[in-house]
């Protein structure tokens, strides 16, 4: 695994301008904005092909956008544990706003948001958890095209027991993008935000731009996991 060739890779083509260009564009428009796991997906094919260059067009936006919608229903859906865990605590607040005397009140406010705490905690620890399958699940719809792909468990541990240590280096690097995409976007929103006036409209292209280059490296590393996969082992 070549972390810091999935975190380079974009720029090499001579064309990576117009493509990052509008990629970020298209990233920045509500839910055709989906469109960039799509083309996540498109970049993971062509690092299996052998093809990293040059970088997908966006000519078939559709095909795009429908395989961004699988990504990020399956990744929803995945998700749906942690929201109840931060979610679930809150609707035990509901009695305190019945329980006339302030003292009882106060009694089961501290207790519920104790509970939540300790949950948010161990919501902390779920997704930190599920963030170790997202390779696994984007490229097991990399490889067969179906929503039902991402939810091949079986398939999805097999590689990484396969593929344990490259495995691990493609999560780690997909955690460091991450990290760099906050911290870039960060810094660069708050020296934007000092422009009077337009400061705030300059922060949402390049939070695009980030989220654009962030897939195309999340999607570099998983193709580089998906040429350590062929052929599957029986």
């Amino acid at each position: 695994m070549d972390i810091g060739r999935s975190f380079t890779f974009t720029f090499d083509d001579p064309e990576w301008a117009n493509r990052v260009g509008l990629g970020t564009l298209i990233s920045i428009v509500p839910i055709l904005g989906l469109a960039d796991l799509g083309y996540l997906v498109e970049v993971s094919r062509r690092v299996i092909r052998g093809e990293s260059r040059p970088l997908p067009t966006w000519e078939d936006l559709g095909r795009k956008w429908v395989g961004g919608i699988a990504l990020f229903l399956a990744l929803l859906i995945y998700q749906l544990p942690i929201y109840v865990l931060l979610c679930g605590p809150l609707v035990l607040l509901l009695p305190a706003l019945k329980v006339s005397d302030q003292r009882s009140a106060e009694t089961v406010v501290s207790a519920v948001l104790l509970i939540w705490l300790l949950m948010c905690g161990a919501g902390v620890l779920l997704a930190l958890a599920e963030s170790f399958l997202v390779p696994g699940i984007y490229l097991q719809y990399v490889r067969r095209s179906t929503f039902f792909a991402c939810f091949d468990l079986p398939a999805i541990f097999g590689a990484i027991r396969r593929q344990a240590s490259q495995y691990f280096t493609a999560w780690l690097g997909m955690l460091c993008g991450v990290l760099i995409y906050f911290f870039v976007v960060l810094i660069a929103g708050g020296l934007l935000g000092m422009i009077p006036c337009v400061g705030w409209v300059l922060q949402i292209p390049v939070a695009g731009a980030g989220i654009f280059w962030l897939h195309t490296a999340i999607g570099h590393l998983v193709g580089q996991l998906g040429i350590l996969e062929q052929p599957i082992p029986a």
